[in-house]
Order: structure tokens, then sequence, then C-alpha cells
């Protein structure tokens, strides 16, 4: 990690001339960019980042002599990246909508490793008593020179006579046995490792005194306290693949990582050997723990590995949105007081004079909205605005007319609308224009009533007959 460190040190002093330095394309992304990259805790570790490139690049590393487990394998530093346009971090998830990291844990030394062993050996198609085995392996190994053996000899390592075994393979048989290392150095296994690269090259050959009986077979009379009948010798060689791995114990404090052990923390719980997270909406206060509590009632965590009952809160999911994303993002659980931060998309926005952050818990979440376009302007309009220009949401422009001075407003009451600055001049003479219509009207409306009256005087006078008076 020193490596790292000393790259991302050069960083720090380049950041100071990131605006000379930084690509063309990034320093415009981040001037008209509304979103920004969401801060990390990196809780007792380091983070070192490079934000003068797009994607932001940062690197999380666990203090010294501390590691995590990540697929199988102990690692102690995290990538991480930041796209600019979606302010999302690639480690964020559902499972992690807050862009937590590992847990850094010490190593400690495991209470014994195993090697198992399994072997094809010739001269027999009939396989010896298993503690006979046992013993013929010990003698042998320990009369070798070679000093990869010299953990039998130390008495730092043992041949169990339980777990020595033996199967029938055609014409030759099968025999596995464990070699347990459980004194000594045990902050590593390269003792067994050893052992087993020079069981691998080397050609064994086992002197076994007795065997299982088998129909046929020619036996040998022994006088002993009495007479009994027992097998000859037979000499086993080894022979083919030898198939092993190495086992760890970590005992009930620690997890398996491979052949190493690290310390179960607070948030973790051991199973199936290894240190588990512990998972959403349960906590685990202690080292060495063997489970995890759940919180109680309606409360629940944000993410696995909750290493207190604090975590433990009235939960919040992250509101839906159109025309734009929001950071954590739409669906996660998280908080109810987490501060949910909302970016909309191009010709989007939030509602005018409307911060486009809101905690999770709020009744109501900002919402993106089409934006107006000034679609026309009047020549004589004088304002802050052009033709072509958005206005946000609910955001009102104010603008007056050289003719006449007169200060006017447009408001984007309707979202997605073109809108039109106009000017339109009102003539001095039209009220007179318009009470002249309305005179001439009511005179034409009297005169018409005037001709229908006389016209029904006239139709009564000649349906009687009489002349009119």
């Amino acid at each position: 990690s020193s490596g790292i460190n000393a790259e991302y040190g050069a960083w720090q002093i380049l950041r100071f001339y990131k605006v000379y330095t930084m690509d063309l394309a990034v320093v415009l992304l981040r001037l008209f960019s509304a979103t920004v990259c969401p801060a990390l805790d990196s809780g007792l570790g380091t983070l070192l980042c490079n934000d003068t490139i797009n994607p932001v690049f940062c690197v999380f590393s666990c203090p010294a002599q501390q590691y995590f487990r990540e697929d199988g394998a102990l690692k102690n530093n995290q990538t991480v990246t930041c796209d600019i346009g979606t302010a999302q971090w690639s480690h964020v998830s559902a499972h992690n909508p807050l862009g937590s990291f590992p847990v850094c844990s010490e190593l400690v030394d495991p209470e014994s490793y195993t090697l198992r062993t399994s072997q094809v050996y010739t001269g027999s198609n009939t396989c010896p008593e298993n503690a006979a085995l046992s013993t013929a392996l010990t003698t042998t190994l320990t009369d070798k020179t070679d000093t990869a053996y010299n953990c039998l000899d130390t008495a730092v390592c043992s041949i169990p006579a339980p777990n020595v075994s033996c199967s029938v393979n055609g014409t030759s048989i099968i025999i596995s046995f464990l070699v347990q290392l459980t004194a000594g150095d045990l902050s590593s296994s390269s003792l067994l490792l050893s052992f087993r690269d020079q069981l691998g090259k080397n050609i064994l050959v086992l002197s076994v005194g007795s065997a299982r009986r088998r129909r046929g077979e020619e036996w040998t009379r022994h006088h002993s306290g009495g007479a009994r009948r027992t097998r000859a010798a037979v000499s086993l060689s080894s022979s083919g693949e030898l198939k092993s791995e190495v086992v760890v114990d970590c005992g009930a404090a620690s997890g398996t990582v491979g052949t190493s052990c690290i310390v179960c923390v607070a948030g973790q719980y051991k199973e199936a050997g290894e240190c588990t997270e512990c998972p959403v909406n349960s906590y685990s206060s202690s080292v060495q723990s063997t489970e995890c509590k759940p919180c109680s009632g309606d409360l629940g965590t944000v993410a696995s590995g909750s290493d207190s009952e604090s975590d433990c809160t009235v939960m919040c999911e992250v509101a839906p949105l159109t025309g734009g994303l929001r950071s954590p993002a739409v669906g996660y659980r998280v908080w109810a007081s987490t501060s949910i931060s909302t970016y909309c998309n191009t010709n989007h926005s939030v509602e005018y004079s409307t911060s486009n952050t809101a905690l999770c818990r709020s009744p109501t979440q900002p919402s993106c909205h089409k934006m107006c376009t000034i679609a026309s302007m009047d020549e004589g309009a004088v304002g802050n605005t052009t033709a072509g220009s958005l206005l946000s949401y609910k955001e009102q422009i104010f603008y007056t007319c050289t003719e006449d001075e007169t200060n006017r407003n447009l408001t984007c009451s309707e979202a997605g609308a073109e809108l039109h600055v106009t000017c339109t001049k009102e003539s001095p003479h039209s009220y007179t224009i318009v009470l002249i219509g309305a005179g001439v009207g009511v005179l034409l409306v009297g005169v018409g009533l005037v001709v229908i009256k006389i016209l029904k005087a006239k139709s009564k006078v000649a349906a009687s007959g009489r002349e009119p008076t």
C-alpha cells in the first residue's frame, strides 16, 4: 500500500493546479453539471481521491496490519469511482445505500493447521489396518533426512491414527491421512506447505506389518504366547498425483480467510467458520459474536454490518422521481433523517426557489418539472432574458417595453410551456371608439323594436277588417 500512498500523495499537489491540467471536457462537465458526488466516510481507514478526472477515483485503505475479507481473500484496500454526471459511487447499492466501506480487522494466529492428503500406493490391492498405516507413515517420515519433514521430528506435527484411512483402487490402494501442526510458529502454514511439496516429490516406501485377511492368501505362523496367524509385512510405494489441501482452525474467536484467521469485529458474527456481517435489521455490539440481535419493533438498519443498537431507527424509502435521479437512489432504504439530493435531467428543474435536498422523512420530496421556453420576444421588450432562454417551473421574469415603459411580468406556470414576451401597443382613442360603437349598437336595437311594434299593430287591424285610424 506504500506505493498507492505515494501515487495518490502526488495527486494532492496536483489538486492546486487541477484547473490547468484537467481535461477540458471534465472542466465543462463540472461547470455545467448540477450533480455532486456524495461525501464518503472512511471510518478508521484513509481515503485518497483524484477528483480531477471523470469518473472521480478513490482508494480506501485499512490501517496498517489490518484487513477485510472480499471474495474469499484478504484485502487491505478498495477502489471506488463516481460518475460526475450521475453522482453515483460504484460501491453504492440497495444493500449499501450510504456507500460504507468494509470494516478492517487484525489477523491472529490459528489454533492449528491441518494438511489433508490423498495418494495412490502400489504393492498391494488390500488395505492394511489404519493403526498399522499410521505407524508405518510416522516411522518412514521421521526416518527421512529431508528438512521438510522436520516438524514430525520436533513434535510440532503429528499424524493422528484415527485420521488415517485406506480404500481399494483396482490393483492399488489410496491412502489418505492428516498431518496436524499444533505448536511452534503458527503465524503461517509454510511449514505444512513445505511438507506437502516434499511429499509430492518423493517416492515413499512404507513397510506395513499387517493387513486385513483376504481369501486365498498365504499366511505365516508366529509364536508369541500362543499360536496366532498374521500376514507378512507389505511394502507399499507412493505413485501418482498427490491431492491435498490445508485447513485452518481459527477457534471460536476468529473467522477463516483462506489459511489465515481474522478477528470477527462488532457488526459481524461467526457463521460456517467465517466472519459474516450482520444482516439488515440486526446488529452485534461486541467482538467474537456468534449471533446478531434483531432490531425491536418496526425499527431497522440501513445496511448490513451494524455494530450498535442505536443503528436501529425509523426507516424510510427514497421516493420515486420522474425526469431525474436521487442520491441515495430511488427505492433505497435509508434512515428517515437522511438528506436526499434530487438532480434533474437536461431542460428539467425543481420548482423555482425550492431546494433540491430534503430529509427522507419529509412529507414531500422535490420533483423535476420540464422547464418553460421563451419562444419569442418583441423587439421593444427590455429585460434580463432572451429568446430561447429557459425558465424553471414557477419562475417569474420582469420586463418593460420601450414605448410606454410599463412594468410587466411573465410566469412559467405550466411545465414545458412556450412563453412569448410581448409589448402590445394600445391606441389612445380605443376607449372612445368602443363607446361610440356601443351607442350605435343601442340605437339600432331601439329602432328595431319600434319597427316590430308597428308591424304587429298592422297585423291586428287587418284581422278585424277595420281601417286603421
